[in-house]
């Protein structure tokens, strides 16, 4: 089984024919989130197109990774079931690795998947002053 997005919405379809667009040269068509660090890592929220749950539960389709982390390589470090699990799950490990002490360079977001271009975040929006 796989899926495609039409904005954040999830669809299910039968054949991988249907997600193949996903999958070629410009595979930002799969991402919802990156964030990039000065000492060079990188975090990535990205669309998986098929089920890593396998069946078990609701289909798990969105996973945040990190990059090029010299203590652990590349490292998965959240799976999501949707779009606004992903969105707040990243949200989550930036804060987590910021409070350690890492400093964003740059943070970029689509706000759906029909989007082409990336929109810068700003850090300040996103505090909570409650």
């Amino acid at each position: 089984m796989f899926y495609k997005l039409d904005g954040k919405k999830i669809i299910q379809v039968n054949d991988l024919k249907d997600v193949a667009d996903l999958f070629d040269a410009n595979s930002e068509k799969r991402v919802v989130r990156r964030t990039y660090f000065e000492d060079g890592r990188w975090l990535s929220t990205v669309f998986l197109v098929h089920d890593h749950g396998f069946g078990v539960g609701n289909p798990i389709l969105f996973e945040t990774m990190v990059f090029d982390d010299p203590e652990h390589g590349d490292e998965v470090l959240e799976r999501y079931c949707t779009w606004e699990e992903a969105e707040k799950g990243h949200e989550q490990i930036v804060q987590r690795m910021t409070s350690l002490g890492a400093k964003i360079v740059k943070d970029e977001a689509k706000k759906d998947s029909l989007e082409d271009d990336f929109e810068e975040i700003d850090r300040f929006e996103l505090m909570d002053f409650d």
